[in-house]
């Protein structure tokens, strides 16, 4: 039997094991540092003392968690987010099962105190490969919603092309003083996009420009005169590449502002980014692209050379009683 509670700090170490545990049975190379998971209590959409559940052997060793995330007011609906994992030693025990069961009662909780303007849904994600986890959200009662990909472009093997920028737009790094403008523009650009939500300044600067993954080094602007016509924000988690065997650089948001659109500037940014990481001795440039995005973002991002190597699903599950 486990012991259940919610998690404090300075359970990070044994989260962390945890995950690598996961991580080593499922192969992704990648695995959160101390600080990114620290990070997680301190984000304004959740609170771990009611929304989060951690078990632990009598040896003290974490071996599963649950944890509810809730994005308020996204595009169409309110989505409150489940996530946790089992140790592989640890799964086909019911502990899956039993967390997704904790997970959706607390989800249905949270989801009582939303603005009633919206519907809401449960959402769940998995790798496609994650067969046993799929059914178990199939069999309560889950659908999937959504695909996304991650893509790659190996820097080693050629270098990027150079790509031209349009007529009247000028391309420079990202800085602190730029912040607040390119959360505006971010707003606007993703402002139709699926299960979007509007970036608030403080969750803004905690999820993107205040994360410690986050790379002014590889981050983009481009300008019309003085004003911001688009953005491309970079990050970098050293610790993956021992893990996979190479150094990556991700694009983590590429966004035009809708009265620049169809004018190359998303292209310019991309191609830029690319050069940045290239500088910066990274070997590969790594982003994760919504299947369904309508604005031909795929596209784009294969013309310049990126190809898939993962795809997970989301699944939404109506809450219809709240």
């Amino acid at each position: 039997m486990l012991r259940w509670r919610a998690p404090t700090r300075d359970d990070v170490p044994a989260w962390r094991r945890l995950l690598a545990a996961v991580d080593a049975g499922e192969g992704h190379g990648e695995v959160p540092d101390d600080d990114e998971l620290a990070d997680e209590f301190d984000d304004a959409w959740t609170d771990p003392r009611r929304d989060a559940l951690f078990g632990f052997d009598d040896k003290g060793s974490l071996l599963a968690f649950g944890w509810v995330q809730c994005t308020p007011g996204a595009v169409e609906v309110h989505r409150v987010r489940l996530w946790g994992e089992v140790h592989p030693d640890w799964r086909g025990r019911g502990l899956g099962r039993f967390l997704l069961a904790w997970l959706q009662a607390r989800g249905q909780q949270v989801a009582t105190h939303l603005p009633p303007h919206l519907p809401a849904v449960l959402e769940v994600a998995a790798e496609d490969f994650l067969h046993d986890r799929i059914r178990l959200f199939e069999r309560s009662s889950f659908a999937p919603v959504r695909w996304f990909n991650t893509l790659q472009r190996d820097l080693r093997t050629a270098a990027p092309a150079h790509v031209a920028i349009p007529s009247g737009i000028s391309i420079r790094l990202w800085t602190r003083d730029d912040d607040e403008a390119t959360r505006l523009v971010h707003n606007e650009a993703f402002a139709d996009h699926w299960g979007t939500t509007a970036a608030e300044p403080e969750p803004w600067r905690h999820s993107y420009t205040g994360a410690g993954s986050f790379r002014p080094d590889l981050s983009l602007l481009a300008y019309d005169g003085a004003r911001l016509a688009g953005y491309c924000l970079g990050s970098a988690y050293p610790q993956d590449a021992a893990l996979k065997g190479y150094s990556e650089g991700w694009i983590d948001r590429l966004g035009t502002s809708p009265a620049f659109r169809r004018r190359g500037v998303g292209t310019a940014l991309l191609g830029a980014a690319l050069r940045a990481i290239a500088d910066a001795g990274l070997d590969v440039a790594s982003l994760m692209v919504d299947t369904g995005n309508a604005s031909g973002a795929l596209a784009l991002y294969q013309r310049l050379g990126f190809t898939p190597v993962e795809r997970s699903v989301v699944f939404h599950k109506p809450l219809v009683d709240r």
